[in-house]
Formats: C-alpha cells, sequence, structure tokens
C-alpha cells in the first residue's frame, strides 16, 4: 500500500464528508490528529495550510469516536493519479495550445509584414497612376466643354464661323 500525504480538503472529500474541514482542523489543534504545517505563500483557494500523513490519517479513524468512519485507501490512491493524471494531460493540452497560438501569431506577422511591403512598393505607382487618370478628367472636362459650346452654336453667322474654327483647333490640340 502507498503511502501518501492528504490535505484537509481531499481527507473530507475522501470521508464523503464524515469529516468536515472543521472537524479535522479542530482535531489537529487539539493534538489528536497528527498534521504537517505548511507556511503557503498564497493565501487563499487551492493552497493546503495542513497535510496529514496516511499513518495519522488511519491512527485518527482508529480512535473510538472515529471508529465508524471507513475508507477505502486503494480508491483514495488511484482517485489522486487519475486527478493527477488528468491535471497533467490538461497542462500538456493547454500547453500544445498555447504553441499553436504563438505559431498562428508569428505566421500572421509574416502576413502582416509581407503585406506591408507590397503596399510600399504600390502606393508610389497608384499615386502617379492617380495623377495621370486627374489629367485625363481634366482634358476630358475641356472636351465636353468645347463640344458643347460647338453645338450651341449659330452656325449662320461670321463670327460665330471664326469662332468655331478657334474651337475646333482647340479641339484637336487637346486630342
Amino acid at each position: 500500500m502507498k503511502k501518501g500525504k492528504y490535505s484537509i480538503y481531499e481527507i473530507e472529500k475522501m470521508t464523503l464528508g464524515k469529516l468536515s474541514k472543521y472537524k479535522l482542523k479542530k482535531a489537529i489543534q487539539e493534538g489528536s490528529l497528527v498534521a504537517e504545517y505548511l507556511d503557503p505563500d498564497k493565501s487563499g483557494r487551492g493552497a493546503p495550510k495542513y497535510l496529514v500523513s496516511q499513518e495519522a490519517l488511519d491512527k485518527y479513524l482508529r480512535s473510538k469516536k472515529n471508529a465508524k468512519i471507513k475508507i477505502n485507501t486503494t480508491l483514495r490512491l488511484e482517485e489522486r493519479e487519475q486527478t493527477d493524471e488528468g491535471i497533467v494531460n490538461e497542462q500538456i493540452d493547454k500547453h500544445a495550445q498555447l504553441r499553436q497560438q504563438k505559431e498562428h501569431i508569428a505566421d500572421l506577422k509574416n502576413r502582416i509584414q509581407f503585406l506591408e511591403t507590397q503596399n510600399a512598393k504600390i502606393e508610389p505607382i497608384l499615386r502617379h497612376r492617380l495623377k495621370d487618370l486627374e489629367a485625363e478628367a481634366e482634358l476630358d472636362r475641356e472636351r465636353r466643354e468645347i463640344i458643347l459650346e460647338l453645338a450651341s452654336m449659330n452656325f449662320l453667322s461670321p463670327f460665330s464661323i471664326r469662332k468655331k474654327r478657334a474651337l475646333l483647333k482647340r479641339l484637336n490640340q487637346l486630342i
């Protein structure tokens, strides 16, 4: 049979509440249950204050007032090993997930850097092309104005014939 140490919480759980944490702490303070006091760095949940050896627990359970309380020690050890194994597996899974997330973040950073370099290459070309398009739009606007003016002219007057020739000449220069 393996010898182990158990926290007060674990003992309460193994006895299905027949020995409460309060009763166990009181027995430790009275000296009827021998326990190792731990001075935890952190206070609060999950930090045990006392560890009771299996021998001391068995001796305490054999006393007259606790003779009716029975614990199957093999079940205690198996349960504890399963819990430890579950915690280890959970930690391994979390570590693997963390590694995958780090790799994903590194991949995203590489993609962002690639896109930034491509953007830096394309941006000057786009600016130049935008200037060309604006100049072309200005020429189109001027052509449209000339064509509309030609369409609205009265072709019978000599003044309009000279103006028409000047407008056509200007239109040919824009083309």
